[in-house]
């Protein structure tokens, strides 16, 4: 009995034992288990946070969907936009704006030819007023037609960069950039009206437009970002915040284009050359002043070919100009026959007396040079020059046409003292 009592007992401590180990094996596989588990859950949420990632910083991947979804609205989401659009939007404000804005100017072109006035309806004060009502209209059309566009983006979820604030700063810049241009035109028609009155003023005229055009310009343009700043939170420094490279390189490119607008601007004050003088460069360029700009200066040839030549080339030559030169001079190299020898003292002075009646503008009182002299003995010839002054310009027709006269009248002293020339 107490051998089986032994037995029992140890058996009862056997499964005791071994029910000991497999609760604790049980409880290690639990712990195990549960760090496996969140081990699992890290890691997908590591995936799922680099898909995110990616997906974000993707170009295209996965950003039509969401777009084709605003899209797509449903039948109550289209209604409720459709009756915003209803309620914000007159037809009539619409239908006043297109009748001022395309219509004004003839309806009050026709009423004034109509009326007693004998002066041209584009050269009156009705026209002027007309005018700049019908510009106005214009642009309050298109600034309604944004305020559309901005409800429907906004209606359909597409509310980017402070789209509700756009349309207001869309009008302020639009209506600045008008003011800036009325401003310019009418500055340049005053400008116009004093050249008018004062045409040797033209050329210093010119520069002065074209540096209050930059200055009226410029304004608009800060008028404009300042609007920008207020109304959008757009700050001038975010067009400018360029990396260092792109620092660097835009302001080697604006070092060049800074230098070619001074030499310009330079070239211009410097009362050398106007648009439209006639000059002659120490590089042996010739021609007229086609265009003088801000970096380079277009030069038309006799042949009818534009050049353009940088300012930075041109600051630094010998200029020319023959617009600017009241006098010309022809001069002519005769040859005549040692046979001849005794008719020259004759003939020089019968050369005056035609170059007198056949050129009026020749100079003779003594301030530039009129003369008519045996200069030289050749192997087989008499040279004789013969140098007259006009107040005549050295271009244009009338010049050549007085050189021409010149020529003629030595040609009519050589025939009236039956002299013959040299041939070469």
């Amino acid at each position: 009995m107490n051998y089986y009592r032994r037995l029992v007992v140890a058996l009862l401590a056997l499964a005791c034992l071994g029910k000991a180990v497999t609760a604790a094996l049980s409880t290690d596989n639990n712990n195990d288990m549960n760090h496996l588990a969140k081990e699992i859950k890290k890691e997908r949420a590591a995936a799922e946070k680099t898909v995110e990632d990616m997906v974000r910083h993707s170009t295209f991947a996965g950003s039509f969907k969401p777009v084709i979804r605003r899209l797509l609205l449903s039948k109550a989401e289209a209604s409720l936009l459709w009756k915003a659009l209803k309620a914000t939007t007159h037809w009539e404000d619409l239908a006043l704006i297109v009748l001022v804005g395309w219509l004004s100017v003839p309806a009050m072109k026709f009423t004034y030819e109509h009326s007693l006035s004998n002066k041209p309806f584009q050269r009156s004060k009705t026209y002027f007023v007309t005018d700049h009502l019908q510009q106005i209209a214009r642009i309050a059309f298109v600034i309604y037609l944004v305020d559309i566009v901005k409800m429907i983006c906004v209606g359909m979820g597409f509310d980017f960069c402070k789209m509700g604030a756009f349309p207001h700063a869309f009008a302020q810049s639009a209506y600045t950039l008008w003011a800036m241009n009325r401003l310019a035109r009418g500055k340049k028609y005053l400008l116009r009206r004093y050249v008018t009155v004062h045409p040797e003023t033209y050329g210093r005229i010119q520069i002065i437009n074209r540096l209050l055009d930059a200055t009226i310009y410029a304004a608009g343009l800060f008028i404009i970002l300042n609007i920008l700043k207020v109304e959008m939170g757009v700050a001038m420094h975010s067009f400018l915040a360029f990396g260092s490279v792109g620092t660097l390189a835009v302001g080697l490119a604006s070092q060049g284009i800074a230098q070619q607008i001074l030499n310009g601007l330079m070239l211009a004050s410097s009362d050398r050359i106007y648009e439209g003088d006639s000059v002659r460069f120490s590089n042996g360029q010739s021609g007229t002043i086609h265009k003088l700009g801000w970096m380079e200066t277009v030069l038309r040839g006799s042949d009818e070919v534009m050049v353009s030549i940088p300012n930075a080339d041109l600051a630094n030559q010998h200029v020319s100009n023959l617009s600017r030169v009241r006098f010309s001079q022809v001069q002519q190299t005769l040859r005549f026959k040692y046979s001849d020898l005794n008719k020259l003292p004759r003939l020089l002075k019968s050369i005056k007396e035609e170059i007198k009646i056949a050129c009026p503008q020749v100079i003779t009182d003594g301030s530039r040079p009129f003369r008519a002299h045996w200069v030289e003995y050749g192997k087989d010839y008499l040279e004789v020059q013969v140098v007259a002054h006009f107040h005549i310009k050295p271009i244009g027709d009338e010049y050549w046409e007085n050189r021409q006269r010149f020529l003629q009248a030595i040609d009519m002293a050589v025939k009236k003292n039956d002299v013959s020339f040299v041939a070469d």
